[in-house]
């Protein structure tokens, strides 16, 4: 059997990825009116899982989100990150106001409740803390970056700990047990290339989305490492700096442990 030459290959790869980025968005317009929340959580995990495997990104989880609502805080290297966890575990995100323009992805993520932050206005953080929180009273689990921006991924950031605040908010009482919390699970991602960390996936610097895409199409098979970390309960903190400095520290281990 003849190979098939390297530019068909990945130009196979590009019409597969636009015709699922079209299908999605088709999907959000025409289907979603019809489908209660249930229904288009599984249509998300389902594409966002059909998206890894166009990109033959292999993803690999090591422990298990709470089947109840919860609050995910993750360290942040990609686009791509938002879909390794709507492929396991549906939500609602926090970013920036800028992907609502992004092609066809800012429509699918605004369809998936993704809280958007305008980060030059001043009230966007208590605005935010405000949609996160109204998510979560009606079950849905809400996935933050508290890094701000996205890194490399050789090493975590510093946290910005404001939107730790809705994890505080949502102590029932400050002597609550930790059944009657919202956990936070921080949670460690990486991208490894036949075992060692690589960098294909990052989106950082002037790279633009299709760039990004492209390098992901073209760089070969990847894995991407999920690491849920024990879980951190509000009432047994006295600020949000110190909840986020908790998280930070079991993100940083989790990273630290498997590199």
């Amino acid at each position: 059997m003849h190979k098939i030459p390297g530019s068909i290959a990945i130009a196979w790869r590009w019409l597969g990825v636009l015709k699922h980025f079209l299908g999605g968005w088709a999907t959000v317009v025409f289907i979603f009116p019809f489908l209660d929340q249930k229904g288009r959580n599984l249509k998300i995990l389902n594409w966002s899982q059909r998206l890894l495997k166009l990109l033959r990104v292999d993803l690999i989880f090591q422990g298990i989100f709470p089947s109840k609502v919860c609050i995910i805080a993750a360290n942040h290297i990609s686009w791509l990150d938002i879909f390794l966890i709507l492929a396991v575990h549906p939500a609602s995100f926090v970013s920036k106001s800028e992907i609502a323009n992004w092609p066809m992805i800012g429509r699918l993520l605004k369809a998936a409740q993704t809280t958007l932050i305008e980060r030059h206005r001043r009230k966007a953080v208590h605005e935010a803390l405000q949609q996160m929180r109204h998510k979560l009273d009606k079950g849905l689990s809400v996935v933050f970056f508290p890094e701000g921006t996205t890194s490399d991924g050789s090493g975590l950031l510093p946290f910005h700990a404001n939107l730790f605040e809705v994890a505080m908010q949502a102590k029932t009482k400050p002597v609550a047990p930790p059944e009657a919390v919202i956990p936070l699970i921080p949670t460690a991602i990486r991208y490894l290339q036949e075992g060692e960390i690589c960098f294909h996936a990052a989106y950082i610097g002037d790279t633009t989305l299709l760039q990004s895409i492209h390098t992901l199409i073209t760089s070969g098979p990847l894995q991407a490492q999920v690491q849920v970390c024990k879980p951190l309960f509000s009432n047994e903190f006295t600020t949000r700096h110190a909840l986020s400095k908790a998280a930070h520290l079991a993100i940083d281990e989790a990273l630290r442990k498997y590199s």
